[in-house]
């Protein structure tokens, strides 16, 4: 009985005395999270930026294709909606560039009315579902406010729509032009790389 009481006494006291080891062995300057955080963002901030320097050697070598750093020729102004997408006699390759940037508009916009059209979907199933959705100023206001974009979004759309008619068409004109006019078109077209099967 005594030997389980000595057992029992230093099963007791062992875990005290392990816990009070650990705690002299640690240091007693441990930085917080925080902060070690500071730091290292002040030795991040110490550290120069590394530029990027562009050159023959590092441009990306496309076959057949154009290097433009920078923002696209001909890149439609968004200041003047009404604007024509080209110059009558501009080259292929910025009529090209022009239909493509209307292109990219037209596709962003039409995500962004998607957008808006969800959360007017949300917003009206949220209002309708309220009982006390008639005396619901607030809602019936934002439901409004969000139509109302809804139509503006549209109308942009509609617009971009027409300038990448006109880009796609002045593009189509250009290079009917280039072909037709025998101008000093050098380019080759790309090699076929899934020519047709021979019969």
């Amino acid at each position: 009985m005594k030997i389980a009481g000595c057992g029992l006494a230093i099963l007791l006291v062992l875990p005290a005395g392990l816990a009070r080891a650990q705690e002299q062995s640690a240091p007693s300057d441990a930085l917080s999270p925080a902060e070690a955080a500071r730091r290292a963002r002040e030795a991040k901030q110490s550290q120069p930026k590394a530029t990027k320097t562009f050159d023959n050697d590092t441009l990306p070598k496309t076959p057949g294709g154009i290097n433009v750093v920078g923002e696209a020729p001909g890149a439609i102004d968004e200041a003047a909606p009404g604007a024509p997408a080209a110059a009558p006699g501009s080259s292929p390759a910025a009529a090209s560039a022009e239909a493509a940037a209307a292109k990219s508009k037209l596709q962003n916009l039409k995500a962004d009315l998607d957008s808006l059209k969800r959360a007017y979907d949300l917003d009206s199933q949220m209002y309708n579902s309220n009982p006390n959705g008639s005396r619901d100023k607030s809602g019936a206001d934002k439901l409004a406010d969000e139509q109302a974009q809804i139509n503006a979004k549209q109308q942009e759309i509609d617009e971009a729509q027409r300038q990448l008619d006109a880009a796609e068409s002045q593009a189509k004109t250009s290079n009917q032009a280039g072909e037709a006019g025998g101008g000093p078109n050098t380019e080759t077209p790309p090699p076929n790389p899934n020519p047709p099967p021979s019969s």
